[in-house]
Order: structure tokens, then C-alpha cells, then sequence
């Protein structure tokens, strides 16, 4: 993910996780680099970055105005999570990894609790809602009914 606007999202912004159902669907040897996030201020994620902990050799660099999703309970810190050094040569438990598909605990336990809501309105509860300033001839999507 390089060189991209990402604004407006009530949740996360850009995010990557491990597919625990599946070995090969492994969060690994990714790069975010050089994004540009919120539209300074103006129009924010909740978060910008989301990373689950599992998988290995991720990185986050040169991104700015970021915000990053991480949780209590967590076994790696922030640094872990998120590692700066892009392309990432380090493997767990440094590495931005678990180095299997399984997340690491925090960040696992909110994946997993917003992704089973059965009602829309109650996976809502965790977004930070905001209007959108005008943006070029684009208009906001709003789910018809809302929550």
C-alpha cells in the first residue's frame, strides 16, 4: 500500500490480518509505506493502521498523520506491530508477526469480536462517526435507515 489518500473511514483506515482458517492466507511481507492519511484533520480514520499481529515481515514507513490500532492485552508493543523498517528483514517475535495466521491477542480479540456482529447497528458502536467535508464531485455514502 504505497502513496495513497486514505481518508474518511469510521473504522480503520488500511488494515491486515492472517486468515486463522487458512495457512495460506498469511499476513506477511507487506508494506505500507508513504501514505497520507485523514486529509490533515480534516476528514480522520479511527484509526489508520490496523495490524492483527500475526504473519511476519510487515511494515509501516513514512506514513503520515497515523494513528495505530493497538490494543490491551497485547504480547508485542506497538514497535513490534508496527515496525518502521521497510522492507522488514526481521522475523518474529520482532518482526511485525506472530509468524503463524494466529493474531496476536489484543488485536485478535477486537478483529474477531467486530467481524462476528450479527446486527450492523452493533458492529456502528465501535465507529467514530463524522460528517465528510466536500471532496471534489464525490458524495458520502449513508446506509438508508441508519442505525
Amino acid at each position: 500500500v504505497y502513496d495513497n489518500q486514505i481518508f474518511g473511514n469510521f473504522m480503520w483506515g488500511e488494515a491486515q490480518f492472517s486468515d486463522p482458517t487458512n495457512s495460506d492466507a498469511l499476513n506477511q511481507d507487506n508494506q505500507v509505506t508513504d501514505n497520507t492519511m485523514g486529509r490533515g484533520g480534516t476528514d480522520t480514520n479511527r484509526f489508520d493502521l490496523f495490524n492483527d499481529g500475526s504473519g511476519s515481515h510487515n511494515c509501516f514507513s513514512g506514513n503520515h498523520s497515523s494513528t495505530e490500532d493497538v490494543q490491551p492485552g497485547n504480547t508485542q508493543t506497538s514497535l513490534q506491530l508496527y515496525p518502521s523498517t521497510c522492507p522488514n528483514p526481521l522475523g518474529p517475535p520482532v518482526g511485525g508477526g506472530t509468524g503463524t495466521t494466529t493474531a496476536d491477542t489484543g488485536q485478535g480479540a477486537e478483529l474477531l469480536q467486530y467481524v462476528t456482529y450479527t446486527d450492523p447497528c452493533t458492529q456502528q458502536q465501535d465507529w467514530s462517526v463524522h460528517s465528510h467535508p466536500k471532496f471534489k464531485h464525490y458524495k458520502p455514502y449513508a446506509v438508508p435507515g441508519g442505525c
